[in-house]
């Protein structure tokens, strides 16, 4: 029986390799927002499970990325973590351990996800030097004001990372959305906060043509 929806996903499934057959696993790790996730994570197994594969790891790195993309945060801890034991590289290491902050947050472990957060820090200061002028330690801050609002409710503590957060995203004139993501996180605790005006601003910054085209 003829299914023409089979039929795309099967054309998907071949582009999709075909893509990814082309270059070295290292190279998509910025790109990965820009495939079929289901597709990826097939292909990614399926990678993983030959012999010699001297791209082990950064395939382990992108199945875990993959499968927090689309919400399979217990597979995704899982190769993560493994991903994490065999890495060298301390900005490849801090990168693993945001996107499992994110995974553990989402899992509600939420201390766990604190003292990852806080490792993944130490090694971007490691890397960069005390200054934090990078945009994961932004991105890390902005993950550390969320487990404070979600977890403990405290709002006021929350907004002191997400200000650290906006603030270095503004002197690196890091992507307008990045920007716009701060203003946003930044309003959903102001409007808990007695001074709510502030908050209101922030959120209508957040939706601002000029934040969002970007």
């Amino acid at each position: 029986q003829f299914s023409f929806q089979e039929d795309i996903n099967e054309l998907n499934r071949f582009v999709v390799k075909r893509i990814l057959s082309k270059q070295k696993l290292e190279n998509l790790v910025n790109n990965i927002d820009l495939m079929a996730l289901d597709n990826v994570e097939e292909y990614l197994k399926e990678k993983l499970e030959e012999p010699e594969n001297i791209e082990r790891n950064t395939a382990l790195y992108l199945l875990g990325v993959t499968q927090y993309e689309k919400g399979s945060y217990k597979e995704s801890r899982e190769n993560l973590e493994k991903c994490l034991l065999n890495e060298d590289r301390a900005e490849r290491k801090a990168e693993i351990l945001y996107y499992l902050v994110w995974v553990l947050r989402y899992l509600g472990e939420f201390n766990e996800a604190q003292l990852k957060a806080q490792q993944c820090l130490e090694l971007l200061r490691q890397v960069y030097g005390s200054d934090e002028k990078h945009l994961l330690v932004a991105k890390c801050y902005d993950c550390i004001g969320s487990i404070i609002r979600q977890e403990a409710i405290n709002y006021s503590e929350a907004l002191v990372y997400y200000e650290k957060s906006l603030a270095i995203k503004q002197s690196l004139e890091s992507p307008k959305k990045e920007i716009a993501q701060s203003y946003y996180l930044m309003g959903t605790v102001l409007s808990h906060c007695p001074t709510t005006e502030k908050g209101l601003e922030c959120l209508t910054d957040y939706s601002s043509p000029r934040n969002l085209n970007q």
